[in-house]
């Protein structure tokens, strides 16, 4: 461990030697070495990574009513430790050849129905670094019309409007615990200083 103020070393020899699993992700296996914090290169190091591409979410916010609007559905990786259902922003993988923008505001379509007005960056996360390439682009979305839903053929989604307080205390409360949520709230609470 180190505490000085020097740049985080930046060499590394990874190279990807093995596909492990090709379907609807992939999961690749790299092996290499990095610089360490004393400058010398570590041991060889088999690392696998889980290849799952970027996406988008949007928090999606009625100014006037100072509500937010997230969606509730199953999760089952979730279930390990809650119920496996979660609330989170309208959210979706980014297609080969699709904008981010243009991913949301399909995702939103599908699985919300609104069409939202005004669009904001909010933040760029690494989901789970340490295992997954997805980078998340998190919008937020200020409603513009709610429309009637017209879902997916395979999602079971529930909408909920929350004001915005209420959400920050099912975040600090652990009622919600997905990470663009989290972020995402926190931050728009942050910037309107609730």
């Amino acid at each position: 461990m180190t505490t000085d103020e020097r740049p985080p070393p930046r060499t590394h020899t990874f190279k990807k030697t093995t596909r492990l699993l090709d379907d609807f992700f992939q999961i690749d296996e790299y092996r290499g070495c990095f610089e360490q914090y004393d400058n010398t290169m570590s041991t060889e190091q088999r690392l696998l990574v889980f290849e799952r591409g970027d996406s988008v979410a949007a928090l999606l916010y009625d100014p006037t009513y100072r509500e937010v609007i997230l969606v509730e559905q199953f999760r089952l990786p979730t279930i390990k430790t809650g119920h496996g259902w979660i609330l989170e922003p309208a959210a979706g993988m980014i297609r080969e050849g699709e904008t981010p923008r243009a991913c949301i505001i399909r995702e939103l379509r599908e699985e919300t129905g609104i069409t939202a007005g005004r669009w904001r960056d909010l933040m760029r996360l690494h989901t789970s670094n340490s295992v997954t390439d997805e980078a998340a682009i998190v919008y937020l979305a200020e409603l513009l019309t709610f429309g009637p839903t017209q879902f997916g053929a395979t999602e079971d989604i529930r909408i909920r409007k929350l004001p915005l307080k209420d959400a920050v205390r099912c975040v600090t409360g652990g009622e919600i615990t997905d990470a663009i949520s989290v972020a995402g709230l926190l931050g728009l609470a942050r910037a309107l200083a609730i």
